[in-house]
């Protein structure tokens, strides 16, 4: 990895050549996997990181559409239009965090589904 990449870069970097190529994360993006885990600390916590990054992104949306936009049909379609947008940039991450967020334990699992339920 580049001196000065962001570790989530690197791993979305290395999520996309897994989509394609099959090998780990950590190799894709040509890093060793303690050096992977010196930035992230465990498959764990990658793994919430990887699915509280959109969720929050669209919590953050979501309250300033409620906050900006009184009509509420308007304010439904410009949710809608937002979260499909969202998706449609990020769909790796939804991916990873609608197939295995509930693999996620602890305080990891509470805070994840507190950020869901708001």
């Amino acid at each position: 990895m580049a001196a000065g990449t962001p570790p989530a870069v690197g791993v979305r970097a290395g999520v996309e050549q897994r989509e394609h190529d099959g090998p780990t994360s950590a190799a894709a993006v040509d890093i060793q996997r303690g050096a992977l885990y010196h930035h992230i600390g465990n498959k764990e916590e990658l793994l919430f990181q990887i699915s509280t990054s959109q969720v929050a992104v669209m919590l953050e949306r979501a309250l300033a559409t409620e906050a900006g936009i009184n009509d509420p049909e308007e304010r439904l379609r410009v949710l809608a239009r937002t979260l499909m947008e969202n998706i449609a940039e990020h769909s790796l991450e939804w991916t990873v965090h609608y197939r295995d967020f509930p693999a996620l334990t602890g305080k990891r699992r509470e805070t994840m589904l507190q950020i869901r339920r708001e």
